[in-house]
């Protein structure tokens, strides 16, 4: 009887403590663009609570052709107390390039279309699914298939990395159209210096 209170016991402060965790996706690609099947920036914030560090696992998930999970997972550590402020941990993933790819904010797609697309969960080492994180922004596709681009041709990414109040100078709608010679239009990405990616897996759908 002991032992079985005890474990009662422990349970119920695991789960107390699990459900304390907080988090959400706070962006995706860079400022929101991505190109399908290619590897994607993720990044993630956690709130973390007392008692709860450790090593976790953030996952990602999508539908295949067969309608079976695709995962991408990353173990992170997590330190929790008291006093500790929100940590934010980068990860990747593989937007699905079938059925018209991940839902375009360009196409009308809204947040919640996203939202049932593709979901992201924080784990216990086990694969648990301890929390969900929620996506909190839409992602626009710069390769969309050919029928969504009325004839358009497709795209040349270039992270135009900018900081104190610059931007490029570059007016994407009326000059991509008057550009000769190239077979491309170019789409200039704007991102500030300390939101580059440490990992060159992130740079996979950039251009220049």
């Amino acid at each position: 009887m002991r032992l079985i209170l005890a474990g009662l016991l422990s349970l119920f402060i695991s789960t107390i403590a699990f459900a304390q965790i907080t988090g959400e996706v706070e962006s995706m690609g860079f400022n929101s663009s991505y190109r399908p099947d290619c590897f994607t920036p993720m990044i993630v914030r956690i709130k973390p609570q007392s008692g709860m560090s450790g090593l976790y696992v953030i996952q990602v998930k999508q539908k295949d052709s067969d309608g079976d999970d695709v995962v991408f997972s990353r173990t992170i550590s997590i330190t929790g107390d008291d006093s500790s402020h929100d940590q934010r941990f980068a990860t990747y993933f593989l937007p699905t390039p079938i059925n018209q790819g991940l839902p375009n904010v360009m196409a009308g797609a809204t947040l919640r279309d996203l939202q049932k697309e593709l979901k992201v969960f924080l784990c216990n080492t086990n694969g648990k699914e301890i929390a969900t994180l929620p996506i909190t922004s839409t992602m626009v596709n710069i390769d969309p298939p050919r029928d969504m681009m009325s004839g358009r041709r497709g795209t040349h990414m270039v992270l135009a990395v900018c900081g104190n109040g610059s931007a490029p100078a570059w007016n994407e709608f009326r000059e991509s159209e008057n550009l000769l010679g190239v077979l491309e239009d170019t789409a200039f990405v704007q991102v500030g210096p300390r939101d580059l990616p440490e990992d060159p897996v992130a740079y996979d759908a950039v251009d220049a």
